[in-house]
């Protein structure tokens, strides 16, 4: 597969995980809106990490990571938030209390929705990049 053609997967990708997500919100299954959020991430920020790399973004959940990669520079908050949403993303995906998780999901979307929000200011030099790509967050 071609640089191109690596990037678009990556991007079509993040745009169904971004519906999925949405969805997931509307009938309020909380978990389930935050994995597709961290997925959808995931996804763009590989896009873009091929972009700026042109090699196969690594084989990591780890949405720190990949934005460094990316070449993204980030606010504390930013980052804290991406720390954030990956720990969801991997307690929801390797907990074997998945129930008592799930009970702790919609405090701690809460608790962090600062955090959250910092990701959907139009200025947030992550989204513009995200952006480019297609992201539709």
């Amino acid at each position: 597969m071609k640089i191109d053609e690596k990037i678009n997967f990556w991007k079509r990708k993040a745009k169904e995980c971004y519906k999925i997500a949405e969805g997931q919100y509307g009938l309020r299954n909380y978990l389930w809106c935050l994995f597709f959020c961290h997925l959808s991430l995931e996804k763009i920020l590989k896009a873009i990490v091929i972009k700026q790399t042109k090699k196969d973004a690594p084989y990591t959940h780890d949405l720190l990571i990949l934005a460094r990669l990316a070449k993204i520079e980030l606010s504390l908050n930013q980052a804290d938030g991406l720390k954030i949403i990956t720990s969801f993303s991997i307690e929801t995906r390797y907990t074997a209390k998945i129930n008592v998780f799930a009970s702790r999901v919609s405090p701690l979307i809460e608790a962090h929705i600062a955090s959250v929000e910092e990701f959907n200011r139009p200025e947030s030099p992550w989204l513009i990049e995200a952006k480019k790509y297609g992201h539709p967050i």
